[in-house]
């Protein structure tokens, strides 16, 4: 008997995590939330150049960030009904949209607008992606895989600022745009020619009855996520307001290059 379960870790140990797939859609993750991280510091330097006061600017960033969250719901409801790998194929199409339209954009509603709509495309990114991704990782693994994940994330979401301050001082707004404009597009393409199972397989009509019976916060609520949710939610709301305003900070301070602290912090994130 000890045989066997020796056997059976053995065989486990032995399965696969770091697989192309695995790798893939973790990179196009991180790209996801560099172009929403690249925009939170680039966007609101970009409206007080328009003339308006930093705390106008910050209205932005508070658009993407809520329209992320409240459509959360509707896209876990999309990616069950039409399926992971199209629903993140709106997401970039939205993302794609959103930027080509902001390069011509000169109007303070209009970027609200914008950024209200690349929160949802972030939304419908992010759930189906990681959907996909988990529907891919050996089960008894899923714990070690998830964390590589939020590492990968984790790196994005220090890096994204550093290249929208970077990218805005040497290029101009429209050069951080553009650079949105190309992740987009390769994400896009990735995902076109990204094979194999869609991510719910056999298991996506029961779940379709199940959250159409019992509706979406009753069984959020019965998962017991409501409160690591609003501490998460807690946590986005304090990296989008450092991000947003540490560069007009650094600038009433006389700090040339703030974008040296989201470097040292991303390597805090990796080490810890």
């Amino acid at each position: 008997m000890r045989k066997m379960q020796k056997s059976g870790d053995e065989a486990r140990g032995r399965e696969r995590l770091l697989t192309v797939p695995f790798v893939m859609l973790t990179v196009l993750s991180c790209m996801v939330t560099v172009c929403l991280q690249m925009t939170v510091t680039a966007v609101p330097l970009m409206t007080v150049s328009w003339g308006y006061d930093p705390s106008v600017a910050g209205i932005s960033t508070t658009a993407c960030t809520l329209a992320a969250l409240l459509f959360r719901p509707a896209s876990a409801r999309l990616a069950i009904r039409l399926g992971e790998k199209k629903c993140a194929l709106y997401g970039a199409g939205i993302y794609i949209i959103v930027f080509v339209l902001c390069l011509k954009n000169r109007d303070l509603w209009g970027l609200l607008i914008l950024r209200t709509l690349q929160g949802v495309g972030m939304s419908l990114l992010t759930t189906s992606v990681g959907a996909m991704l988990t529907a891919r990782l050996p089960k008894c693994r899923i714990a070690e895989g998830m964390g590589y994940f939020g590492l990968g994330n984790a790196v994005a979401l220090s890096l994204g600022p550093s290249i929208g301050l970077v990218l805005s001082r040497h290029g101009g707004f429209s050069c951080v745009f553009l650079f949105g404009i190309f992740l987009s597009v390769f994400i896009a393409v990735s995902l076109l020619f990204f094979h194999g199972n869609n991510g719910g397989g056999q298991a996506r009509p029961t779940e379709g009855k199940v959250g159409k019976k019992k509706g979406f916060w009753k069984l959020a609520a019965g998962s017991g996520a409501l409160l690591p949710s609003f501490f998460s939610i807690s946590l986005i709301f304090c990296q989008m307001s450092l991000s947003t305003y540490l560069s007009f900070w650094g600038a009433e301070n006389a700090i040339v290059d703030v974008s040296i602290f989201f470097t040292t912090n991303l390597f805090g994130m990796i080490v810890s």
